[in-house]
Parts: structure tokens; C-alpha cells; sequence
């Protein structure tokens, strides 16, 4: 990433929207919008250091994109790419008693395929998702305005 890196104006917005949802200091700090067709790291960071306390900005101060154009976030329990189309794939993870698995929840956007299929797939649950999970992915999914499908409202703690 090299600070002229930009963000299309598409994946600006669901970037933005996660990252205000989980409290991102870049999307909390700045009321930045997008009124060009793109906008660019720089700037964006320019203006999450100019809002911050006493000019000492913390957290992150903008998005990560990767050398593909791709913003990549990953906190451990949530990642997320968004494309620069707009469209995205949110995973959400989860460790039971210590115990790392992988993703359980994976939403990707409508307008992209998985790398993996031929398929359409809007969401993938794993067996061992459990209702924690399932209230990030929906968070996720209220934050950009998606309809929350019903495997998730209608999911049970494995533990009951």
C-alpha cells in the first residue's frame, strides 16, 4: 500500500460502514465522506489526524488495501475484504475454550462469486457457529443495510 493507494467510492462505503460499526477510529473520528468517484489513504488518514485528540490520532487512522485494490480487515474474531466493485465477504470466527477454527459465518455480497464456486452462495454456516457469532454477522449486515437472512435470527447457542 503506498499512501496515493484510493478506495473507490463503492468500497469506501461498505468499508466505512463496518469500520464505524466496530468502532474504527478512521470511520468514528473523521465524518469523512466520498464525494468523488475515489478517495485515497492519504487523505483519508489526513483527516483522521487532523479530528483526534490533541493531534494524536489512535487505533486505525484509515483502511488497509492490500496490492490487489482490496481492503482487507481481519481483528481476529471479524475479517472482511471489499473489492473495489462494492462487493464484499464478511467472515466472522469464533474459539470455543481456546480452541482457534476457522471462519463459522461467511456472508459474501451478492455481486461477486466465490473464488471456490460456480455458485451463488449468500451465506455459509459452519457447524460449530454458535449464537455470539451470529449477532457479529448481523451487526455486520444491519451496519450495510442487508436483509438479515433467517439462518441467523434463528440461530441457537450450541450450548442450549
Amino acid at each position: 500500500m503506498t499512501p496515493d493507494t484510493t478506495l473507490t467510492k463503492a468500497q469506501f462505503q461498505v468499508a466505512y460502514r463496518l469500520a464505524d460499526t466496530f468502532g474504527h477510529t478512521w470511520a468514528i473520528a473523521s465524518g469523512l465522506q466520498c464525494t468523488e468517484e475515489s478517495i485515497s489513504i492519504a487523505e483519508i488518514r489526513k483527516n483522521t489526524e487532523r479530528r483526534n485528540y490533541r493531534g494524536r490520532p489512535f487505533g486505525l487512522v484509515s483502511p488497509y488495501v492490500d496490492n490487489d485494490g482490496v481492503v482487507q480487515h481481519t481483528d481476529g474474531q471479524v475479517e472482511w475484504a471489499i473489492y473495489p466493485d462494492g462487493a464484499y465477504i464478511i467472515r466472522v470466527h469464533h474459539d470455543p475454550d481456546g480452541e482457534v477454527l476457522g471462519a463459522v459465518l461467511e456472508y459474501q455480497s451478492e455481486t461477486k462469486p466465490f473464488p471456490y464456486s460456480d455458485q451463488m452462495v449468500e451465506l455459509i454456516v459452519s457447524e460449530h457457529a454458535t449464537l455470539m457469532p451470529a449477532q457479529v454477522m448481523i451487526q455486520c449486515l444491519t451496519a450495510l443495510e442487508v436483509s438479515i437472512p433467517a439462518r441467523l435470527t434463528d440461530m441457537k447457542d450450541v450450548a442450549e
